[in-house]
């Protein structure tokens, strides 16, 4: 199972575009702490976040997340409904 490096990905976009941490961090209203923490893979950005990261690096959120690469790297855990045994 691949590990999605979603921070790895917002910090490569980041610094294509030119934007320094606090740059970003400013444009999305969260602190350059937080950025760096997502960067380094300490934290992770929720939903919203994720698509104001989105639209203020002008890329889609599939591309934030690595799936246009290397096609869909989304896991989810069974519920318990489905692991119940009848």
């Amino acid at each position: 199972m691949e590990k999605i490096c979603i921070g790895k990905n917002i910090k490569e976009l980041r610094m294509k575009l030119g934007y320094t941490q606090e740059q970003l961090a400013n444009e999305l209203g969260v602190t350059r702490q937080t950025l760096s923490n997502w960067e380094c893979e300490k934290t992770i950005p929720d939903s919203m976040q994720l698509n104001e990261i989105s639209k203020r690096l002008n890329i889609s959120i599939e591309c934030i997340m690595g799936e246009e690469q290397k096609g869909c790297l989304l896991y989810t855990s069974p519920s318990p409904r489905d692991t119940e045994r009848s």
